[in-house]
């Protein structure tokens, strides 16, 4: 049925006052106008009673039951006075024997959901009032009785439809107001919830215990109303983080096979391999910042606590691909490449010993053909590092000022091995 919940402190105290005019309600509603005409209590017990001493009418009362176990009259006199004096248990006794008497008094049947309702068994309060109603459907004043008992059982679909009811026929009892505004707190219809407290704190008499409970819980509910606000904007914000994310997700899944050789240092004889890893690796990360920029204001405009997680872990996939795009420039991959390129070709350069051999073979064509090809791989190396120096600076002076140094140390060094070979004499 739902939750159940603790009443406040004015439902307590307004729960016990309805009892307490229980017999007076009674009487009102289901018109025992007629079998009350037999008066058993004495002038003396009824005005004592008026005056809230009951101990007189109950001397009485007990006296005539004890003489007539089966006295209807008697024991219902008896079983409303019991609910006056908060003698519940002994209410409900006397009902279920009026009940024995009678199944049909519908007057008992209340009675004893009243009694049942104070002692908080719910379940059975709900069955008397339920009877009750089923002899007479018009008892309007017995909706309300039950709705308050599903209320307090927690039975909230119950409450607010006993309590819908009830109000459509008495708008202007405040305390119906109050009550339905409580499952209607649970079902988070805030809105509804605080139009009818609204009824109360507009045209209630202030000060009173039905007033200050509805200005309370009008602040209660205000901030709930807030808190669901919240909530709605973070699932809203979650849901936006996700789908986006999911985007980007998947786009790192389509450049993970090239974005794997961005991160790790490679050696030498790995440097043109790792240039053409770049160069396929470059449009993705190209491609991936752009997503990351165009859902950027999506993002940015979270507000929730979870929206700023979402924000934090939104920076660091930023950052990682920035960094990705640090080291995937023109400039780099030109680097790697040229780097590759040089170092193969100085591992190709013919061994000194070559000079030697054929110095001490004393054979001419095989020094001219080693120094030719000394010449050829030395040349090609010289061009090589003058076009990288000429590339590189270009691409990125900044970065190129970083590795000047040791592309001209490269340059002057092979320019200094081909004036060497081109002097070199048998």
């Amino acid at each position: 049925m739902g939750k159940g919940i603790q009443l406040d402190k004015f439902d307590q105290i307004h729960y016990m006052k309805n009892l307490i005019t229980t017999f007076i309600i009674v009487c009102t509603f289901t018109g025992l106008s007629k079998s009350f005409a037999q008066q058993p209590l004495s002038p003396q017990a009824q005005q004592a009673a008026a005056q809230q001493n009951y101990a007189p009418a109950m001397l009485e009362l007990d006296k005539i039951v004890a003489q007539t176990p089966n006295n209807e009259l008697a024991l219902s006199y008896r079983a409303n006075i019991h609910n006056r004096m908060g003698n519940f248990a002994a209410a409900v006794a006397d009902v279920k024997a009026i009940v024995a008497i009678n199944p049909k008094n519908k007057e008992a049947l209340v009675v004893g959901g009243l009694a049942q309702t104070a002692l908080k068994a719910y379940p059975e309060a709900i069955a008397y009032f339920n009877t009750a109603l089923t002899l007479d459907p018009n008892l309007v004043q017995v909706i309300f009785f039950r709705g308050r008992t599903h209320v307090n059982a927690g039975n909230n679909e119950l409450a607010l439809k006993d309590l819908d009811s009830f109000i459509q026929l008495h708008p202007e009892n405040l305390e119906a107001h109050y009550l339905r505004s409580v499952p209607l707190t649970i079902f988070k219809r805030y809105d509804m919830a605080l139009a009818d407290l609204k009824q109360i704190t507009t045209n209630g008499t202030a000060g009173t215990q039905l007033h200050k409970a509805a200005a309370i819980a009008t602040e209660k509910v205000l901030a709930l109303q807030v808190q669901k606000k919240q909530d709605e904007l973070m699932l809203k914000e979650v849901g936006a983080f996700y789908n986006t994310y999911k985007g980007l997700e998947q786009l790192e899944k389509e450049a993970e096979p090239y974005t794997q050789a961005i991160d790790p240092l490679a050696k030498p004889a790995q440097y043109i391999e790792k240039a053409n890893a770049l160069e396929k690796a470059a449009p993705y990360v190209e491609k991936i910042l752009k997503y990351m920029e165009q859902h950027h204001n999506t993002v940015a405009n979270f507000s929730t606590d979870e929206g700023e997680k979402a924000k934090v872990r939104w920076a660091i996939a930023t950052q990682r691909w920035n960094t990705y795009k640090e080291r995937a420039t023109p400039f780099d991959i030109a680097n790697y490449r040229y780097s590759g390129q040089i170092y193969q070709n100085i591992k190709a350069y013919p061994p000194p010993s070559g000079y030697t051999e054929a110095r001490k073979n004393n054979d001419k064509a095989a020094f001219e053909a080693h120094r030719q090809k000394d010449l050829r791989q030395l040349t090609e190396n010289v061009e090589l590092v003058k076009n990288a120096i000429d590339k590189l600076s270009k691409l990125s002076p900044q970065r190129y000022a970083q590795s000047q140094e040791n592309y001209q140390k490269t340059y002057d060094i092979n320019l200094k091995m081909l004036e060497t070979v081109k002097n070199a004499k048998f």
